[in-house]
C-alpha cells in the first residue's frame, strides 16, 4: 500500500482511491471550522511540513510554485506523528492525508480542513503488487482486508 501520483513501470494497481491533502490544526484554531481552506491562507500560520520526497511535500511545492507562493516552515520532519504533536501544541498547519488522521482527531484534539487547491487532490491511496506476480490465498486475503479498510475505515477500528 502507497501513495502515489504517477504511474509506475512493472507495476500492476489492484486498488486506488482518490486520497486528498488536508490542512491540519488544532480543534480551537481559525480554520478548524472553516469548510475549507486554500494555500494562500497558510501563509499567515507557521507551517510544519514533511521532508522533501514524500509525496505531500512534493504535491505542496508544485501547487506553490503554480500560485507563487513561498513558504518558510518553522518545523520539518519525516515522522508524521511529531507534525501532528507540534500542531497539537502549536498554531502550525500541516498537511496530511484524512485517512492517515481520522481516527486521531478527536482524541487529541485537531481537525482536519480540506485545502481546495486541485492540485493537492492529485495524490492517489493504492494497493499495489509487482506485474505479473500471482497471489497467494493469504496474499489475496491480506488485498481484501486492505481493500475493505481503504473503503471503510471503520472496520479497523
Amino acid at each position: 500500500m502507497c501513495f502515489s501520483i504517477a504511474p509506475e513501470k512493472d507495476i500492476n494497481v489492484l486498488v486506488s482511491q482518490r486520497a486528498p491533502i488536508f490542512a491540519l490544526v488544532r480543534s480551537d484554531h481559525p480554520f478548524a471550522s472553516r469548510e475549507s481552506v486554500s494555500l494562500a491562507d497558510l501563509a499567515a500560520w507557521p507551517l510544519a511540513i514533511d521532508h522533501q520526497g514524500v509525496t505531500i511535500r512534493q504535491l505542496f511545492d508544485i501547487s506553490c510554485s503554480l500560485e507563487g507562493l513561498v513558504f518558510e516552515p518553522v518545523f520539518v520532519s519525516n515522522y508524521h506523528a511529531a507534525l501532528q504533536s507540534f500542531v497539537r501544541l502549536t498554531d502550525a498547519v500541516t498537511l496530511t492525508g484524512y485517512l492517515t488522521v481520522r481516527s486521531r482527531l478527536t482524541p487529541d484534539g485537531l481537525a482536519a480542513v480540506p485545502i481546495v487547491n486541485p492540485e493537492l487532490h492529485q495524490r492517489t491511496l493504492q494497493v499495489q503488487t509487482m506485474a505479473g506476480r500471482t497471489l497467494s490465498q493469504t496474499l489475496q486475503a491480506f488485498v481484501e482486508l486492505l481493500t475493505g479498510a481503504i473503503h471503510d475505515p471503520a472496520l479497523l477500528d
